[in-house]
């Protein structure tokens, strides 16, 4: 019986985390189909400091790398996990971050 090869999963580098599906935008691009449609239902503050303490290794694996916070800030999470993307993506090759044409073309 000829079994099948196991493939190993590499560890993630990005993630996102969606506090609430109610947003003030509609955004056609937007994967998780936000709106303000939704019911303004949150995550619990348990759930959200478990996931956030899980979620800190992306942001100190790209400050290990170099990655230096904006001095302007950032607009919101999304920006925030962008500009970590972005910037993983100019110093490795990552097959997370693929195509790395993608991140090329942001600002």
């Amino acid at each position: 019986m000829n079994m099948p090869k196991i493939k190993q999963i590499p560890k993630p580098v990005s993630g996102g985390l969606i506090l609430s599906y109610k947003c003030s935008a509609e955004c056609r691009h937007c994967i998780y189909a936000c709106s303000q449609k939704w019911p303004a239902d949150w995550m619990l503050l348990e759930n959200l400091e478990k996931i956030l303490r899980q979620l800190s290794g992306l942001y100190h694996f790209a400050k290990d790398l170099g990655f230096m916070d904006s001095e302007e800030g950032y607009l919101s999470k999304c920006h925030l996990c962008m500009e970590i993307r972005k910037y993983l993506s100019s110093k490795g090759d990552f097959t997370e971050l693929q195509p790395k044409e993608f991140y090329q073309h942001l600002e």
